[in-house]
């Protein structure tokens, strides 16, 4: 996106490159942290780490 690091090479990033794999990866990673109950005020959704 040009916010971090070389302006340059984020000009050549594709739409996938700069939208679509983070969006994805937050959406794992937010779930993989409700599993585990690390959600402020979610309790775990996995019985084990409740």
């Amino acid at each position: 996106m040009g916010l971090v690091g070389c302006k340059e090479r984020s000009g050549e990033l594709s739409k996938m490159s700069r939208w679509v794999l983070p969006g994805i990866m937050f959406i794992v990673l937010s779930t993989v942290m409700a599993l585990v109950g690390l959600l402020p005020g979610i309790p775990a959704i996995i019985p084990s780490f409740r």
